[in-house]
């Protein structure tokens, strides 16, 4: 196994495997620990909602803007489509989607007959409380960036 995917025994029945969620590293340590550990349950660091999204392949930012602004879910919208373009571009080095690493516990883990176990909170309960403790000028920088992506993307598609 690689030297890039920490691995922690915790006790005989609990194996920890520390991953980076566009390594192509920590997709093949995933497969080979189930493979070799045979674990009852398979416990994956993903919330429901995340764990919907990867699944079906959808994103937040589809999300209806009305649906968002009415659901005060705009800040925290904001900052997951950051967060999720810069793991995409830095996907595009790698060769891996973000996430693929989870995908591929969850996979494994149910065709190999596992429980799967989603062992993170809940998403938006994350990005308020980093939304809560960002200075002013951290919001103004994300908030900017967000645009000059957009703008980007944008003048692509017309081109």
């Amino acid at each position: 196994m690689s030297d890039e995917t920490p691995l922690i025994d915790v006790n005989d029945r609990l194996r920890l495997l520390g991953t980076a969620h566009i390594a192509t590293a920590s997709v093949e340590a995933v497969m080979e620990q189930i493979a070799t550990y045979q674990p009852d349950i398979v416990a994956v660091e993903l919330c429901q909602g995340r764990y919907e999204t990867l699944i079906s392949d959808r994103r937040l930012d589809k999300e209806g803007l009305l649906k968002v602004v009415k659901e005060g879910k705009a800040p925290m919208v904001l900052l997951q489509s950051m967060l999720s373009a810069e793991q995409r571009k830095l996907g595009l080095d790698e060769g891996q989607q973000p996430g693929a690493e989870l995908l591929a516990a969850v996979n494994i883990g149910k065709e190999a007959g596992c429980e799967i176990a989603l062992v993170d909170r809940d998403i938006q309960v994350t990005l308020r409380r980093a939304w809560r403790k960002m200075k002013f000028r951290e919001k103004w920088r994300l908030l900017t960036s967000l645009l000059g992506m957009m703008m980007m993307m944008m003048k692509k598609k017309s081109m």
